[in-house]
Order: structure tokens, then sequence, then C-alpha cells
């Protein structure tokens, strides 16, 4: 899942076709999006 994260994020930040605040925002979104999924995730394995 982490992978997949990176796999996102990286072709934003190597082509970087996107102003600086896009960037941030977008950034953001994806780390929010993967903490909840890791959060899913979780209470999906212990309960």
């Amino acid at each position: 899942m982490f992978s997949l994260y990176v796999f996102h994020l990286t072709p934003i930040q190597t082509k970087n076709p996107y102003p600086t605040k896009e960037l941030d925002f977008y950034s953001i979104l994806w780390s929010v999006l993967f903490v909840k999924l890791l959060i899913y995730f979780l209470a999906f394995i212990t309960y």
C-alpha cells in the first residue's frame, strides 16, 4: 500500500506540471487519503 502511495506522489514531484500551491495541495490530499486508508486497514485487521 505504501508503494502505491509513493507511486502516485513521484510522477507529480518529478515532472512538476503544477504550480507549487497545487503541488502542496495534492501531496497533502494524498497524505490524508493514505492515513485514512491505513486507519481503515488497521481497524479491519483488529476487529
